[in-house]
C-alpha cells in the first residue's frame, strides 16, 4: 500500500459513509447532494475570505468605466476616450486585484475537491452513475458537441451526464446561495 492510498483510504471510506447512500436514490439526485456540498463549501469559504464589500465596490467601478468605454468608442468621442485612458491604468490593477479575490477561494478548496472527484469516480456506490444522468426536453447543438465522442445512441443533445449535470447544480445552488447571503 502506498502513502498516498494510506492517506487517502480513510477519506473515501467517510465520503463512501457520508454520501454512498445518496446513489440509491438514482445518479441526478446523488450528483445534486454532491453540487449542493461543493457548492455550498466554495460559497462559504468565498464568503468568509474576501471582502465582500471591497469586491462589489471594485466590480461596480470597473464595468462601469467599460460601459463608459465603450460609449466613447461608439461615438467616436476622442476627448472623452483620452480622458478614460488616464483611469485605465487604475482599472487594470483593480481588475487584476478582483481576480486574485476570485481565485484565493478556489486555491483553499482545491486539493478537498480533487479528493471529492477522486472518491466519486473510484466509489462502488457510484459504479451505478447511469451515462444519461438528466433527460432534457429539449435538444441544444452545445450539449450534442460534448457527445461526439459518446456511444452511437446517445450523440445527441438532449442529456447531461454527470459532469454537465453537476456544473448546472452547482452553478445554481452557488448563485441562491450568494443572492441569500448577500455576497458581490
Amino acid at each position: 500500500m502506498s502513502i498516498y492510498d494510506a492517506i487517502l483510504e480513510p477519506i473515501y471510506r467517510a465520503l463512501d459513509i457520508a454520501f454512498g447512500w445518496l446513489f440509491a436514490y438514482g445518479s441526478m439526485y446523488a450528483i445534486l447532494g454532491v453540487a449542493i456540498v461543493i457548492g455550498t463549501t466554495l460559497t462559504v469559504v468565498q464568503a468568509l475570505l474576501v471582502n465582500q464589500k471591497e469586491l462589489k465596490m471594485m466590480r461596480e467601478e470597473t464595468t462601469a468605466f467599460q460601459k463608459e468605454m465603450l460609449n466613447a468608442q461608439k461615438s467616436n468621442d476622442k476627448n472623452r476616450i483620452k480622458k478614460l485612458q488616464k483611469r485605465k491604468g487604475r482599472i487594470d490593477e483593480m481588475q487584476k486585484k478582483l481576480m486574485s479575490m476570485s481565485f484565493k477561494p478556489l486555491y483553499i478548496t482545491m486539493i478537498p475537491i480533487f479528493i471529492f472527484f477522486s472518491w466519486l469516480r473510484q466509489s462502488p456506490a457510484a459504479d451505478i452513475v447511469d451515462p444519461v444522468v438528466v433527460k432534457l426536453p429539449f435538444d441544444t447543438l452545445l450539449v450534442q458537441l460534448f457527445h461526439k465522442s459518446s456511444p452511437a445512441g446517445l450523440q445527441t443533445g438532449d442529456w447531461l451526464g454527470w459532469l454537465g449535470w453537476y456544473i448546472f447544480s452547482s452553478s445554481v445552488v452557488s448563485n441562491i446561495l450568494r443572492k441569500i447571503m448577500g455576497m458581490a
